[in-house]
Formats: structure tokens, C-alpha cells, sequence
């Protein structure tokens, strides 16, 4: 892919840090940084790799309880007044639908480095990692309430602001982005840069070749 922009999980405050132990690592690249996990490991590699001079950060923290209906579960006392069944269902059996992604993901240990990161990228793993973060909890409320899209809207709303960070780098038409970020992000920010006239999305697939 030659990327000219890497950009990674961590938050622009942490820029300096980062690229304080990014410039560590090129003078000496024959010793893996494992400090900032796949961070450093992966990001500052491909990084170097493509002569760039620093990797950005575009991660927000924000705080949500994706939990919220394993709790009205667990808790005798609440119900569900939405629709328990679909809940559960995405809940006990997400690839219900799709027994090749299931059969993969039980023998996950069992695959190859390769295998890992396409069966992460697969739209359908994809849309597993938001509706395991969010949209599952649009089936979710008590009473009339609405808990739990209030809480899928602050994962909206943390992804909404992981994006805006990324138009905050300055790029032009030439550039190539790549964007390390885990899977529920990755899935969310796909929907935001598909439907943008600013950029061109290219298949993760078509790069990690098995």
C-alpha cells in the first residue's frame, strides 16, 4: 500500500511521546518497541518502512456501557422492554448466518498471522464489532426508556471524534492513509470514509494476500 500517513490508536495529546519513542525506534530498528503494544510493534515498522518522519494519533476516549444489557440480563429485578430476542440472539449466536466466519473464529489461536488480520477485516467480522459495541444495544431500554441507544450513541459519538481528528492531518490528494485502529473503530470509521467525497477507500483484503 506505500503509505505516506500512518495513523494510530492513541490520542493527539500523546503525539509527542509517541514520536519521541517513534524516532527511538528508527535509530535503532533491529530492537522491537513492545511499550505501546501494536502501536509500536506493527505501526512504528510499516512506518519506517515507508521513510515516514512521524505517525499520528487520532484516538478520543469517552466513556459508555456496552455492557448495559448483559446487566438488565442479570438482573432480576429489570427487563428488557425492547426486544430481548433479537439481543440475545446477536449476543449468543452473532454469526448465526455465517458458519464459515464461526467455524474461524473458534479455531482463531489455530491461524496463521495472515489469516488472523483477514479474518479481523472481514466486512462481516466487521459488522460483528459493531454490533458487539453498539448496535445491539438499540434493541435494549427499560420501560420507555432509551438506555441503550443512549449508550450506543456515545460510541457513535467517540467514533464521530476519532474521525474529525483524522481531517485534522493535513494531506493532499497524493496521500496514502493508513489507519491501525481496533476492529469496532475500524468498522466505523469505514462507514464514515466510504460515503466521503474526500477520499478513496481501498479492500483492506486486497493487501493481506494469503
Amino acid at each position: 500500500f506505500k503509505p505516506t500517513i500512518v495513523c494510530l490508536e492513541y490520542i493527539p495529546e500523546y503525539h509527542q511521546e509517541i514520536n519521541t519513542a517513534y524516532q527511538a525506534y528508527i535509530k535503532q530498528p533491529e530492537i522491537l518497541n513492545t511499550n505501546y503494544g501494536e502501536l509500536s510493534m506493527v505501526g512504528f515498522d510499516v512506518a519506517h518502512m515507508n521513510g515516514l518522519k512521524q505517525v499520528f494519533g487520532i484516538d478520543n476516549h469517552m466513556g459508555y456501557n456496552y455492557s448495559l444489557g448483559d446487566f438488565i440480563e442479570n438482573s432480576p429485578e429489570l427487563e428488557n422492554s425492547i426486544d430481548r430476542e433479537t439481543y440475545l440472539e446477536l449476543t449468543n449466536e452473532p454469526f448465526k448466518h455465517y458458519p464459515e466466519i464461526a467455524d474461524l473464529n473458534d479455531r482463531f489461536d489455530e491461524l496463521s498471522l495472515i489469516e488472523k488480520l483477514r479474518l479481523i477485516n472481514d466486512p462481516v467480522m466487521l459488522d460483528y464489532s459493531l454490533n458487539t459495541n453498539a448496535d445491539k444495544l438499540l434493541y435494549v431500554g427499560i420501560d420507555s426508556g432509551f438506555q441503550g441507544a443512549e449508550q450506543a450513541a456515545q460510541f457513535y459519538l467517540r467514533n464521530m471524534k476519532i474521525y474529525s481528528n483524522l481531517n485534522r492531518i493535513k494531506m493532499n490528494k497524493e496521500d496514502r492513509v493508513l489507519i491501525l485502529m481496533g476492529s469496532a473503530h475500524t468498522a466505523m470509521l469505514r462507514e464514515f470514509i466510504q460515503r466521503s467525497p474526500k477520499f478513496e477507500m481501498v479492500n483492506t483484503l486486497d493487501y493481506l494476500k494469503p
